[in-house]
């Protein structure tokens, strides 16, 4: 694999970065994933703009800001050279910081980007979530409007999961409310209703579920609800899906040992609709 890093393209074996940095020791840093299709993305300018916010959190100052064409140019440069640029990938941009002297701030601080890329292959077999001890973190306590690069309680998340045989975790917030899952953004539908919970359930509002939401309003049979709600909630729900940019919609079959409903004609309708709004919001 080649890797954007710093203004070039490298073999990732042979990219390097400072050994003592904040990046490094501290998760000093802010990302962005997304999909592309054959070069094209959905919402790029969102992905860029919640770059951004990580960057005005870290302590960048805006002149420092990678620009939305500059990302874009880059990620077809390193899409190219791995013989990407047809079909579907996965990209990272990761934004770390240079800082050397433990917590402390200077006025420009020096960091690294690094964009790589990776075959997307879709996943179709439905989800199998349960629900995890790791809770989201507290808004008052980190932003949860942006990728920051410590993002451990998610990665937990996941393990705690993926011990249990599950391929996902359901995770709540410190007073027990459903928050996202791991990985992904969560709706569920019960009779005319789609459910899913407002912001102040500190989850990180991904640029899909805003897509997927913005489908939902088209829908005349339908009802949204935004809220807080307990886990007994969902369990007595219809159907389960989660989105996120990179695997769009999927729709979930069990969450703990309730099993939920699959391919019906929502699922269908509510996937052919994103495959309508891709066709003409691909840029």
């Amino acid at each position: 694999m080649k890797v954007f890093l710093n203004g070039n393209i490298v073999e990732e074996k042979g990219a390097s970065v400072s050994a003592i940095s904040s990046g490094l020791y501290y998760g000093a840093g802010c990302f962005e994933s997304m999909r592309s299709y054959s070069g094209k993305f959905l919402h790029f300018i969102d992905h860029v703009e919640r770059l951004h916010s990580g960057l005005i959190y870290l302590g960048l100052k805006t002149d420092q800001f990678p620009h939305e064409q500059t990302l874009r140019n880059s990620i077809a440069d390193v899409l190219d050279a791995n013989d990407l640029s047809e079909g579907d990938a996965r990209v990272r941009i990761q934004i770390s910081l240079n800082e050397k002297g433990g917590y402390s701030k200077t006025d420009e601080p020096e960091f690294d980007t690094i964009i790589t890329v990776q075959p997307h292959q879709a996943e179709k077999k439905p989800k199998r979530i349960c629900t995890v001890q790791t809770r989201v973190i507290p808004n008052q306590c980190r932003p949860t409007n942006c990728k920051l690069s410590n993002m451990l309680h998610y990665r937990n998340a996941f393990r705690e999961a993926e011990q249990k045989g599950f391929n996902d975790g359901l995770m709540l917030t410190v007073d027990d409310f459903i928050s996202e899952t791991s990985i992904a953004n969560i709706f569920w539908k019960k009779g005319s209703v789609i459910y899913t919970p407002d912001k102040s359930c500190d989850f990180l509002p991904g640029i899909m579920r805003k897509i997927v939401l913005n489908i939902l309003e088209q829908y005349d049979d339908v009802q949204i609800k935004k809220g807080k709600f307990r886990l007994d909630e969902i369990k007595s729900a219809d159907e389960v899906f989660i989105t996120n940019s990179v695997r769009e919609i999927s729709f979930v079959q069990f969450l703990d040992d309730k099993e939920f409903t699959i391919n019906s004609s929502f699922s269908k309708s509510i996937q052919k609709s994103l495959e309508n709004y891709k066709s003409s919001h691909l840029i």
